[in-house]
């Protein structure tokens, strides 16, 4: 039997907020799957995480800068890429999409996005002209590739790449913040972002900070646009001397669509105590906009895609063989009691 672990609703602060709340339980069961432990194949810092068509499982590891591919089964595959700017190579890594043809695309804080074939041969990089670090990535059936990246020329937060020579096309959605000056820039390209998610049918969108939802076409036309739950504004920027300091503020820290139109999204909340990390409250959406809330949770939530069968993968940690505490990549079924 797998582990259960339940993340019973919090009644309190709903004067805040802005949905109706749902009497319920939100259930996560792991099925046993884990990610991670093989001595041989550690994980560092788990950036994202993608499925191709044959079920087997991409993490990006910003920490080893490589990508870590499993077989559907849990069994280590191959590393694909490595740091550096040639061909099959990146830097500063954050996001990874797989294509309808199982070309694994990678991108983050460069210009450029690295693009591997299903051999492990370098495929043709995408010159990629929108400014600010990607976030988030997802393809459409089409083949169109939608990156979610705050532009602060362009003042839009989600781009898209046309098949089949995935050039850039067009962007749209609103990037907020966007003042002339440059403390507000830099507050706006560090913050303006969000995650982004398909069911086939439409993109779901969550902002980073302040978080909303926002359900696109995938012609850019919004569909409908609301808020999860009360967020704080983002702590003003300073500027000492020429140096910005941004502090972190309340913020998504995923979104995965479960199709039917129910969004799986956490809400960050940083500590204002030194030496502890914050805690999150993870949302499940349904279609009628209606919210099951689940506590508090320490650190950051971590849930990254769904597979066809609606089981989710997400980060979390386990003891080693040497009894050290590890990253690793579970997969559970969501249940609502």
């Amino acid at each position: 039997m797998g582990m259960l672990i339940r993340l019973f609703v919090a009644g309190m602060v709903a004067a805040c907020f802005q949905l109706p709340v749902m009497a319920a339980q939100l259930v996560f069961e792991e099925d046993g799957l884990v990610l991670g432990l093989d001595q041989n194949a550690p994980l560092g810092r788990i950036a994202d995480i993608a499925l191709d068509s044959k079920g087997r499982i991409y993490v990006l590891d910003a920490g080893f800068t490589t990508v870590r591919r499993y077989l559907a089964d849990g069994t280590h595959d191959t590393d694909l890429g490595r740091e550096g700017e040639a061909p099959g190579e990146f830097y500063s890594p954050r996001a990874i999409a797989v294509s309808p043809d199982d070309r694994l695309f990678v991108a983050g804080g460069s210009g450029v996005i690295t693009v591997i074939n299903p051999d492990g041969t370098p495929g043709e990089s995408i010159q990629n002209p929108v400014s600010g670090g990607v976030r988030s990535m997802i393809f459409a059936p089409d083949g169109t590739l939608f990156v979610v990246a705050a532009d602060v020329y362009r003042k839009e937060v989600i781009h898209a790449f046309s098949p089949p020579s995935l050039e850039y096309d067009r962007s749209f959605c609103d990037l907020r913040g966007t003042r002339t000056d440059a403390v507000a820039m830099a507050s706006a390209a560090a913050y303006g972002g969000g995650f982004i998610d398909t069911d086939g049918d439409f993109l779901y969108f969550v902002r980073q900070t302040p978080q909303e939802i926002l359900v696109f076409t995938f012609a850019g036309e919004l569909v409908s646009q609301f808020a999860t739950r009360y967020t704080r504004s983002p702590p003003k920027p300073e500027a000492s001397g020429g140096v910005i300091t941004l502090r972190m503020p309340e913020m998504t820290t995923f979104a995965v669509s479960l199709g039917q139109g129910r969004i799986l999204t956490a809400l960050f909340t940083p500590s204002e105590k030194e030496g502890e990390s914050g805690s999150s409250v993870v949302d499940l959406i349904d279609a009628k906009k209606e919210r099951i809330i689940a506590s508090r949770e320490d650190g950051a939530g971590a849930f990254k895609v769904v597979d066809s069968e609606g089981r989710v993968y997400g980060v979390s940690t386990r003891e080693d063989a040497e009894g050290e505490t590890v990253p690793v990549v579970v997969r559970a079924r969501v249940a609502v009691n």
